[in-house]
């Protein structure tokens, strides 16, 4: 996966997302404009910790004409936005700047659905 702007974290494009989202069956993708919008400027230490410490976090860069598909289907208002995916499946969005315990809990309560879905199928 591409890494821009000094950053480990993975940036996503229409062909990129779908595979990250296979590899991570519960996800936060951050819509951000990085190069221009000074609130996704202060997200992406966030975001770049978060994934360093192992959370499956990406990003799109709504800019990149390879995320066209992408921006078109989920940015409506402002950004950052950020959609939590289970099995490649929204779960939910947010709008705005986010902390890291936030987007943490997010992808935990992801994971809680995630396991406590396998367990009722398991037990049907």
């Amino acid at each position: 996966m591409p890494r821009r702007y000094g950053s480990s974290l993975p940036y996503l494009d229409d062909t990129t997302l779908p595979l990250f989202l296979r590899h991570h069956p519960v996800a936060t993708i951050a819509f951000l404009a990085p190069t221009t919008c000074p609130p996704c400027q202060a997200q992406l230490p966030i975001l770049d910790m978060l994934w360093q410490d192992g959370w499956p976090i990406g990003c799109v860069d709504i800019k990149d004409p390879r995320s066209h598909n992408l921006t078109e289907r989920w940015i409506k208002d402002a950004v950052p936005f950020f959609v939590t995916f289970r099995d490649g499946q929204p779960l939910w969005t947010r709008e705005g700047h986010l902390d890291a315990e936030t987007l943490r809990t997010d992808i935990e309560e992801g994971l809680r659905l995630t396991v406590h879905g396998s367990q009722s199928e398991s037990s049907a």
